[in-house]
């Protein structure tokens, strides 16, 4: 958890998310983590706590590292300096209606597109971890994530009168190419793409489409007529972000 200033100086917890497993396939290598800007931070810290002390043989002191950790972060982000930290450590364990607002938050966030939990061991880890063998779909003989197929792409100038476009569209290592024209091929880099996200209105929702979110603050969106074609898409995608990710460091504010 780190706790950030926005630019008109209000505050927000930044949530980092690891992958359990840290296969040699993992989609979250090394110090690399799926974050999640919170806007319910008061119920992750209490449920930080609650995690901290259930796997403590003994009551948890405000002098512990751990606590103090996070209490740093709560100092931090209250403006009402009567709400302490003892309050909020000792509050009733979260409603049924404050932990659907956890799984509303990590869903929105796209958290279950990439991490799943296994039925095993009980922890959450990243789809590609949890099923190595989709990497053999994947894995070109060069070693690189590669995926090719038929998608419809949404185009047009103005959002009212875009239309669904079907062209033949490649991932081939660090980029992604198509057809845009008999003598023009278009490419985008792997690179410029900060995100990938499977679309859903509701979270049981089967996705028909994805889309791309770049560094310019474009996006772009594509669907199949088959939505496991999607799945595929937004898994392979993922795997090459993997591959060109920088890693980052887990910083919490004490």
């Amino acid at each position: 958890m780190f706790v950030e200033k926005t630019k008109k100086r209000s505050r927000f917890v930044r949530l980092y998310f690891s992958c359990t497993k840290r296969e040699s396939s993992c989609i979250y290598p090394g110090q690399t983590f799926f974050t999640i800007k919170s806007k319910i931070p008061k119920l992750w810290l209490h449920l930080m706590f609650l995690n901290l002390q259930a796997k403590s043989s003994a009551a948890l002191r405000l002098q512990d590292s751990r606590v103090s950790s996070l209490s740093g972060c709560w100092d931090w982000l209250q403006t009402d300096r009567n709400d302490s930290f003892v309050r909020l450590v000792t509050a009733s364990f979260p409603s049924s209606k404050e932990q659907q607002s956890l799984r509303q938050e990590l869903w929105e966030s796209r958290f279950f597109d990439v991490i799943t939990l296994e039925p095993m061991s009980k922890h959450w880890s990243c789809f590609m971890c949890n099923n190595p063998e989709k990497l053999l779909g994947f894995i070109k003989p060069d070693g690189t994530p590669g995926i090719t197929g038929q998608l419809k792409e949404k185009k047009g100038k103005w959002k009212l009168f875009k239309r669904w476009k079907k062209r033949h569209f490649t991932l081939s290592g660090d980029h992604i190419t198509y057809q845009k024209t008999r003598n023009k091929l278009e490419t985008l880099n792997v690179s410029h793409i900060e995100s990938v996200r499977a679309c859903r209105k509701k979270p049981r929702d089967v996705p028909r489409a994805f889309e791309i979110f770049t560094d310019d603050g474009a996006s772009y969106k594509f669907k199949s007529n088959d939505h496991k074609n999607v799945e595929r898409w937004v898994q392979c995608l993922n795997l090459a972000l993997s591959k060109q990710r920088k890693p980052g460091r887990y910083h919490t504010v004490g």
